[in-house]
């Protein structure tokens, strides 16, 4: 009889696989000139990837290592464990790129992002766009956005991987 891989252990790869496909989108984007502060639907387009992927590892788990059974604490697991090592994975490609690639992205971000508050707000006190600006700064900094990106990551996991445990769990009728 083969030996059930346990959740965390089996979630590795999959995590690595959309960590890779999330920086892969991120280079994509850099290459052809896309900011994410320029373009708020940026964000979005990775949601696609992520549930595809947890959804698909969610039935392999399943079907390969549970004896076709999945329970929705098992789903949810696979799916924040997978989206948490997606997450480290991407967070430190952010660190390199943001500290070494390119070390005015920040910068030339928050520049972008005055313009807008200007357009969007002309009579905006410049006190309080150097106070939003400083706040996002301060955000954009590896010892606050790392962890912020994994807990984002853990919720995202946890809320992708609850919708597609509803079509991928199948309670195990002994129990």
């Amino acid at each position: 009889m083969e030996q059930k891989q346990t959740i965390s252990k089996f979630s590795i790869n999959p995590g690595l696989m959309l960590g890779g496909i999330l920086i892969l989108i991120s280079v994509i984007l850099y290459i052809i000139g896309i900011n994410p502060f320029e373009s708020s639907w940026v964000g979005w387009i990775t949601y696609p990837f992520v549930a595809i992927i947890i959804f698909y590892y969610q039935k392999n788990y399943r079907d390969t290592q549970n004896d076709g059974f999945l329970s929705m604490g098992e789903a949810v697991k696979l799916g924040v464990t997978i989206a948490v090592i997606a997450g480290i994975l991407a967070a430190i490609y952010n660190i390199i790129f943001t500290q070494f690639i390119e070390p005015d992205f920040i910068e030339k971000g928050l520049l972008i992002m005055e313009e807008k508050m200007l357009e969007q707000n002309p009579d905006m006190p410049q006190s309080q766009i150097d106070m939003t600006l400083g706040m996002v700064r301060k955000m954009q900094s590896p010892y606050i956005s790392v962890p912020l990106s994994i807990v984002f990551n853990a919720i995202s996991g946890l809320i992708i991987g609850l919708i597609t445990g509803f079509f991928t769990k199948k309670n195990n009728p002994s129990f």
